[in-house]
């Protein structure tokens, strides 16, 4: 994806927000995630590439096609945000037929209406009202139109806000299947950075209209937690995010899932528990193509260090790696704690612990050490 922007925002108790992009993304590698602080121009960015507003000069390349300053009509995007508009008077089955009859472009859709219903948990729903729906309802069905419009390229404006966590997740696997299997493209906008590290490859941090960095997820998380103190603030807490497949049910407990950390290089795989009942439909959704992997979220402050393998411990997790990098934190400033932060290599994957100062200087760690990380299931 190539795209090319230029867009005033008028604000009134501040200055104005002046987009001025060009820039490119290999949108066909991975998932884009655009993050930023209420108030940033996170949403007036994909209306403005989705043909939304006015007086807004773009351009954008997508599979080799180019589209300038077009409607939104004939965009190959399909804006999905909180103020995304249902038709009141019909209900919700006659809400996504609507679109597939007149979407100029639902003849190219890859799922027909029946999967999408089903991906997207709405069978209860068809016959419902639109007044009738809760604010989680709402959102659900508003993505399965946005999949029946036989659009390319999916702008999700904090478009699974109002959905409790584990949902949440659920669809977080949804739009890494439909990027796998149907090569639908997706740019999601979050104000958790947690939610776009565990879907999105590269990360853009918006600011004023300006992008002050864009990354892959591991360099940006790097930058936005020790490094820069404006992008440092935007951070809500120090955590890492591991790429794991299922494994088995616990034989010894029903609330507990063996997932595991690929064999990589010379390091034999890895075996981690998980708690169950977030995971089930995961687990169920991934389960015939093993070319998936399911994203976990560990905050730093969850983890200890321990030299020696612990033989007599409650913490189920215990993994084996090697000290990569070495921070301090310092005072954390508003939103972080302080401590030091040590990130290790597990199996090719980052995991970082934030560890006392007194703890670091009584365990002399050093970088290339090999060390254990114990932790409860996640």
């Amino acid at each position: 994806m190539k795209l090319e922007l230029d867009y005033r925002i008028k604000r009134y108790a501040k200055d104005d927000i002046h987009f001025k992009v060009n820039t490119s993304y290999a949108l066909d590698a991975g998932i884009l995630g655009v993050f930023g602080k209420s108030g940033t121009g996170k949403t007036s960015f994909l209306k403005a590439i989705a043909g939304l507003t006015s007086d807004t000069a773009y351009r954008i390349e997508l599979d080799a096609i180019t589209y300038s300053n077009i409607a939104a009509a004939n965009n190959p995007c399909v804006y999905v945000g909180a103020d995304s508009v249902l038709f009141d008077h019909i209900d919700v089955l006659a809400n996504l037929t609507l679109v597939v009859k007149h979407s100029l472009s639902a003849s190219q859709r890859c799922l027909d209406i029946d999967e999408v219903i089903h991906l997207c948990a709405i069978e209860h729903l068809l016959a419902q009202p639109i007044a009738a729906l809760s604010s989680g309802e709402r959102q659900r069905v508003i993505f399965a139109r946005a999949l029946l419009s036989g659009k390319k390229l999916l702008l999700l404006d904090e478009a699974f806000s109002a959905l409790d966590w584990s949902a949440r997740l659920y669809f977080i696997e949804l739009i890494k299947r439909l990027k796998h299997q149907y090569d639908l493209r997706f740019i999601l906008v979050s104000h958790s950075l947690k939610e776009l590290a565990l879907l999105c490859k590269h990360i853009w941090v918006l600011q004023e209209g300006c992008f002050v960095l864009q990354a892959d997820v591991n360099t940006a998380l790097d930058m936005m937690l020790l490094s820069d103190s404006k992008i440092q603030a935007y951070s809500e807490s120090l955590f890492s995010v591991l790429d794991l497949k299922y494994l088995q049910d616990d034989a010894l407990d029903a609330h507990l899932q063996i997932w595991q950390l690929l064999a990589v290089d010379a390091a034999d795989a890895q075996t981690i528990f998980i708690r169950r009942s977030a995971q089930t439909q995961i687990e169920k959704m991934n389960a015939s193509d093993k070319s998936i992997l399911t994203s976990f979220v560990i905050d730093a402050n969850r983890i200890s260090l321990s030299y020696d393998k612990p033989t007599q411990t409650s913490m189920l997790n215990c993994i084996r790696g090697e000290v990569a990098s070495i921070h301090d934190v310092g005072s954390g400033g508003e939103y972080l704690p302080s401590g030091v932060m040590i990130k290790l290599s597990v199996n090719g994957q980052a995991l970082r612990a934030l560890i006392s100062k007194r703890s670091f200087i009584d365990m002399q760690i050093k970088i290339g050490d090999q060390i254990f990380a114990l932790f409860k299931a996640i």
